[in-house]
């Protein structure tokens, strides 16, 4: 569930998160000035509440969803309407289904969600190399 809110940013502030939308847009990153903020927010509670308490607070606002890598069974990974399509299917058999618009909002998902190569279906060929070589970049 999303709640607006109304805040005042200076000038700084603004530029500050303009800038780094240029700099995710010149890496094929599209995000907004909320992705941004959220981004913000979520880095800077675990550096201040601890891993353990954001993870609390996540699970309890997103049930159902546990740590994506602690109930999935595996992932799959296709292209459908060129978009980038990642499917997880949970102990629970709920199917958890996520579509990127570009490469590089794919490789964030894949960055920040540590699986191993053989949790990973990759149902599209041509996707194989841009899976393994970035995975492998990471190691």
């Amino acid at each position: 569930m999303s709640n607006p809110i109304s805040i005042r940013l200076d000038d700084v502030h603004l530029t500050l998160i303009n800038k780094m939308i240029e700099k995710l847009k010149d890496e094929g990153i599209d995000k907004n000035r909320t992705d941004v903020i959220q981004m913000a927010i979520y880095l800077l509670s675990k550096e201040i509440l601890g891993m353990e308490e954001v993870s609390d607070i996540i699970d309890k606002h997103y049930s159902g969803i546990k740590e994506w890598g602690k109930d999935v069974k595996k992932i799959k990974v296709y292209k459908e309407n060129d978009e980038f399509v990642i499917e997880r299917k949970t102990e629970s058999n709920q199917v958890i289904k996520s579509s990127f618009k570009t490469e590089g909002d794919f490789k964030v998902w894949l960055d920040s969600n540590k699986f191993e190569i053989d949790e990973i279906d990759v149902e599209d060929e041509e996707l194989w190399p841009l899976v393994i070589n970035h995975l492998s970049k990471g190691k």
